[in-house]
């Protein structure tokens, strides 16, 4: 895959483009913090705190159902970012048939500030490895979908329900072909949550289809508060990319394969074109998503043993900034930066403790090469690694030192 070539980064529109420029601290919706024992939590936290001011973690890992232990996480997560650095987490529990409303309203409606999450996340049943932290259906969760927005003591606002819009099988237990998981998702289970409470505030994270950019646009036309998180890998690749090396050989790029697969040109385009647009129902979240590179292991890594391969990418930080920054100003939009990778998501989740306004990162032209792996170590001082999403490719931005 040629980067330059997918952004029109010649060297006549090269010489053109400034050799710096100035971001507010940005803010990551969609991060998986992973766990701390196996390693991957410090080289998770370790990266994003070098690249931003705030990330929302994903918490798809085992037995974060009570916001104990929500909170336990969170301080776990905050003990590994470096000495000197700075970073902002939000919390976003996964909710299943059985969560309670009244524990999660009550996490919420706190001052600002002093809330135990920011919003939930819902997965909906064999799309995902969510330990069990999942919902059947749409109507499982009605009483929780209702709840939040009822009156609040401290909020003013609904609590953001954010979704991860697929389901593997429909209403007469059929499976779904995968590339229609997203839209079918929408037009039905999304509808009815919508419907159960029109007043609400929804996230559809990683968009895939064109078809639900259209969707959520109509929602919009409507008075549905519902945006959209649109994930950098799907505006450079498609489902062929998967399936051909960098020298255009056959081959099936197994580090490469996540939820919800990309989908073909047309709904490249259409996500590039709504990223341009400048509507403020965008914004980006990563789905920053290690995994271990160990094929040894039966399960918790990439590519075991077997040769399965689970969903997620290594797509660094630094990585997935540097290609943002390409994508708007080889299109001349240096003005979308601020509002895709901070503004909106800040209004949307109520962040107000980072100064998006007077805080500027410098970022500088200067290239550098993907590296192949992440490293680190367990807390027992094994070494792991993760391979990185774009590894050899050349980056073209980077933070100031």
């Amino acid at each position: 895959m040629d980067l330059d070539k997918l952004f029109d980064l010649s060297a006549a529109k090269m010489a053109t483009m400034p050799v710096s420029l100035l971001l507010p601290e940005t803010v990551d919706t969609h991060v998986h913090c992973r766990l701390k024992k196996t390693g991957q939590m410090a080289m998770v936290v370790t990266a994003c705190a070098g690249e931003h001011g705030t990330i929302v973690d994903i918490p798809n890992v085992p037995s974060i159902t009570t916001i104990k232990a929500m909170q336990e996480r969170r301080m776990e997560i905050l003990s590994c970012v470096p000495t000197g650095q700075h970073l902002q987490v939000l919390m976003t529990p996964l909710i299943n048939d059985k969560t309670d409303p009244d524990m999660i309203r009550s996490a919420w409606d706190r001052p600002d500030g002093v809330e135990e999450l920011h919003g939930v996340k819902i997965f909906w049943q064999g799309v995902s490895n969510d330990y069990g932290n999942s919902v059947s259906s749409a109507v499982a969760i009605k009483p929780l979908i209702q709840s939040t927005t009822k009156q609040f003591v401290y909020k003013s606002r609904p609590l953001p329900v954010t979704l991860h819009a697929e389901c593997s099988k429909d209403y007469s237990g059929n499976e779904i072909p995968i590339k229609d998981r997203e839209f079918w998702c929408v037009v039905n289970e999304v509808e009815k949550i919508v419907k159960m409470n029109p007043e609400g505030t929804y996230v559809i994270r990683h968009i895939s289809d064109y078809r639900t950019l259209e969707k959520i646009a109509d929602w919009q036309a409507h008075r549905i508060n519902i945006h959209g998180e649109v994930s950098p890998q799907y505006v450079i690749l498609i489902d062929d990319d998967l399936f051909k090396s960098d020298e255009d050989h056959a081959m099936l790029q197994c580090n490469c394969i996540f939820w919800p697969r990309p989908k073909d040109k047309r709904s490249q385009l259409a996500i590039r074109k709504a990223a341009l647009s400048g509507v403020p129902w965008l914004h980006i979240g990563t789905d920053y998503a290690m995994h271990l590179d160990d094929m040894t292991q039966e399960k918790g890594v990439k590519i075991n043993s077997r040769g399965e391969a689970v969903g997620g990418l290594n797509f660094l930080p630094s990585v997935a900034k540097s290609l943002l920054i390409d994508f708007f100003m080889s299109r001349n939009r240096e003005d979308l930066l601020a509002p895709m990778l901070s503004e909106n998501a800040a209004k949307l989740y109520g962040i107000r403790d980072i100064q998006i306004s007077d805080r500027r990162i410098k970022y500088i032209r200067k290239d550098w090469k993907v590296p192949e792996y992440s490293f680190g170590e367990t807390p027992e001082g094994k070494p792991v690694r993760s391979v990185c999403f774009l590894r050899g490719h050349t980056m073209h931005w980077q933070r100031a030192a």
